[in-house]
């Protein structure tokens, strides 16, 4: 009889990509249908950045280091935007806080590539999609191609596009082992005989 054993595998890298995926879902509808001030907001969005690389450094493998290193860096890069935007010079470049959306889903969608090109091909989806919608809002931002919709809705997308992936990444994987059939020796001891 040939049967199989079954289990349901989460790795600590799932569920803290998996919390990532959350706090972003959140934070985007939090941002979207809340009148939240700008420091909590900004609390909120740091909360998600540790959790993120936090989600990387506990899943980091040998080898993944260039990985993390260009990850830190989108997110050096986008951090620095949106303190450029909130905060410097007391909030003289609000004018840009429509761009926020659009420049960190396409950052988001970049370090997607280079997960793609050193963990697995799938991710040039993931980063496909982030590219996508990122460029969308960042034109309807300037209005380049003006869709209500993306105007309207862009921390919300937020969300979505950088939560839903990771949710979906982070599901537990079900892992199917055959057991070993017993084999017996024609003409030779059953195990009782020989234990006796």
């Amino acid at each position: 009889m040939n049967t199989q054993k079954s289990e349901i595998v989460l790795s600590k890298a799932s569920l803290q990509l998996g919390a990532w995926g959350l706090v972003m879902l959140v934070g985007g509808a939090m941002s979207q249908w809340f009148n939240l001030s700008a420091d909590f907001l900004l609390v909120l969005w740091g909360g998600a950045t540790v959790l993120g690389l936090a989600g990387q450094i506990v899943g980091l493998v040998r080898g993944m280091n260039v990985n993390l290193a260009i990850w830190i860096g989108l997110i050096l890069v986008g951090w620095l935007f949106t303190l450029y935007v909130t905060k410097f010079e007391n909030g003289v470049h609000v004018d840009l806080y429509g761009d926020l959306a659009g420049v960190w889903l396409v950052l988001l969608g970049l370090g997607y590539i280079a997960t793609a090109l050193q963990v697995d091909k799938r991710f040039f989806v993931i980063a496909a999609l982030h590219l996508l919608v990122g460029g969308l809002v960042e034109l309807s931002a300037r209005q380049i191609v003006s869709i209500a919709f993306v105007d309207a809705n862009s921390s919300l997308l937020v969300g979505l596009v950088g939560g839903l992936p990771l949710l979906v990444a982070a599901l537990p994987v079900l892992q199917v082992q055959p057991n070993r059939q017993r084999t017996s020796v024609p003409n030779g001891p059953s195990y009782s005989q020989v234990n006796q």
